[in-house]
């Protein structure tokens, strides 16, 4: 930077009286309709515009969450959607997709040029293009899994299938930073290249799977994990240095080294265990955990931190140990299944492991980690529950059939705060992202009247029919706000900002706007130069 720009010091402090807020609510928006409207997936982009999927089943769906409207009806009785907002909450545009079948997108994600990227699975023969044009793809022979991509103003680019006469889908989707896009899933037979080329794999058992392709839907390359049992993936995330992660559920003996090599992972018992998955982006294998016990256990989610350490969600029951290592760090369900959150770090060694339960079956949802390691994550509950997941104690009672919380946490694990979605009926959350400027954005489905501001303030929902959407825009409950720095030139010029203990946090332009920090307790000061 010129040397006629000054070192300025920000400071900011904020003290947070309420430890039960996990976040602000910044926004609200509700997807009608008389049937159904429920909202699967939710991702951002590097401008902070909001991609929501799902399904609309039976009549129409008013997809403007705000106060205009924009309908979208299915074909026949199902159709998948994709909703585009900005970072305000502000509808773009909503498209949907479908014909006389049932489809489940599962996930999206998009690309730096706005490219949009849906995955799911369906059933027998599916217009994919949501314009006036016709894509027909029909399964070959139960379900199929597909991927799709829709340009910057949701207009049809391309898609495709794979599968063969058992299920087959899609679960997860992520974008590298050069733009490839990756889908994780499970499946028994398929060819994965959608072109004139042929890449078929033919697993033993349904088997977990990564296919990779650029961005014109051009086939790179595909991987499975089979063995002597079946496995599948649920999830998968990219560190910026390029570590790829999944993870999945598997029984007997799978082979996690889709190389050459072998390396070879065996469950507990004949239930399933939980498994997790390194390899880079070339999809080269680099290790492989599991955790399991004599119950069915099973890898949810991963996201992985900007310092290459996964943190994963999953299902247990009974006790678990869940250190890969030789050591034994052992966590035990209250009752039923339990949510477990666990992190290791870039080689796979354990750091520290958390359990959210009761007595009932609670889910793990999803996960996401902010620029400064915190922590967020989707869970859902009957009863009561105890959101610190560690040595302390902070319950939370359900006031509807089922609730979904929200906690945040530190680096470590310890809990900063949480947040509460309820009745009087039921909120089951679906998905959960952050933004470049740590905004929170979550989606989910609910039934009847139900609260949805987790700060404890009054943002009540009603359904207009059986199922609706909800989509949240919030802020961290330690997010100041918004400061400005301008330069004395009118030359373009960058800004490079640097914590206290000396971290490069990002170069900007040289004029900018910066979200400034605290956690309630701790001054958080940043250097621009």
């Amino acid at each position: 930077m010129k040397s006629y720009l000054k070192q300025i010091f920000l400071f900011a402090t904020l003290i947070v009286t309420n430890s039960a807020l996990a976040q602000q609510l910044d926004w609200l928006g509700h997807f009608r309709s008389t049937n159904h409207v429920k909202s699967t997936a939710i991702s951002t982009d590097n401008d902070g515009n909001i991609y929501v999927v799902g399904t609309i089943e039976i009549d129409s769906a008013d997809l403007n969450p705000d106060a205009g409207t924009y309908y979208l009806s299915p074909e026949f009785s199902n159709a998948a959607f994709v909703c585009k907002l900005d970072s305000l909450g502000n509808f773009i545009w909503a498209k949907s997709f479908g014909g006389g079948s049932s489809i489940s997108p599962t996930s999206v994600a998009a690309d730096d040029f706005g490219g949009v990227y849906i995955g799911g699975s369906y059933f027998n023969t599916v217009d994919f293009d949501p314009g006036l044009g016709v894509y027909d793809l029909t399964v070959f022979g139960g379900s199929d899994l597909f991927l799709s991509k829709l340009n910057v103003n949701g207009d049809f680019e391309w898609a495709f299938n794979a599968g063969s006469t058992s299920t087959d889908a899609v679960t997860d989707i992520a974008v590298d930073i050069d733009n490839n896009v990756y889908i994780t899933g499970y499946f028994d037979y398929a060819d994965f290249d959608p072109g004139a080329g042929w890449f078929a794999l033919n697993p033993p058992e349904k088997a977990g799977y990564i296919a990779k392709y650029k961005p014109d839907g051009s086939f790179v390359n595909a991987v499975d994990f089979e063995g002597d049992g079946p496995s599948g993936s649920n999830s998968i995330a990219i560190a910026p240095n390029g570590s790829l992660y999944v993870v999945g559920a598997f029984n007997s003996t799978i082979d996690f080294d889709p190389g050459v090599g072998t390396f070879n992972l065996t469950s507990i018992s004949s239930n399933v265990d939980i498994y997790v998955c390194k390899l880079d982006t070339s999809l080269t294998f680099q290790w492989a955990k599991s955790f399991g016990s004599s119950s069915a256990d099973n890898g949810h989610t991963v996201s992985v931190s900007d310092s290459d350490e996964p943190v994963i969600t999953g299902g247990f029951w009974n006790t678990i140990d869940v250190d890969p290592g030789p050591s034994t760090y052992n966590v035990t369900s209250n009752g039923l299944v339990d949510n477990l959150l666990l992190k290791l770090d870039a080689s796979g060694n354990f750091m520290w492991a958390n359990t959210y339960g009761n007595a009932q079956t609670e889910y793990s949802l999803d996960a996401a980690i902010a620029v400064n390691d915190d922590i967020y994550i989707l869970g859902k509950f009957i009863d009561s529950i105890d959101v610190d997941g560690g040595p302390g104690t902070q319950l939370i009672a359900s006031v509807s059939p089922s609730d979904s919380y929200i906690a945040r946490l530190d680096g470590s694990g310890n809990l900063i705060s949480s947040g509460q979605l309820g009745g009087p009926g039921s909120v089951s959350g679906k998905g959960l992202c952050i933004s470049n400027t740590q905004k929170i954005y979550h989606t989910g489905i609910f039934s009847g009247s139900a609260e949805l501001d987790p700060s404890a303030g009054i943002d009540s929902l009603t359904s207009l029919g059986l199922n609706d959407s909800y989509i949240q825009i919030a802020i961290p409950s330690a997010m100041v706000g918004l400061k400005t720095i301008s330069t004395e030139t009118t030359k373009k010029e960058l800004i490079k900002i640097i914590d206290i203990m000396g971290r490069y946090i990002k170069d900007q332009p040289n004029t900018l706007l910066i979200y400034v920090y605290s956690d309630g307790t701790t001054e958080k000061v940043f250097r621009v130069e």
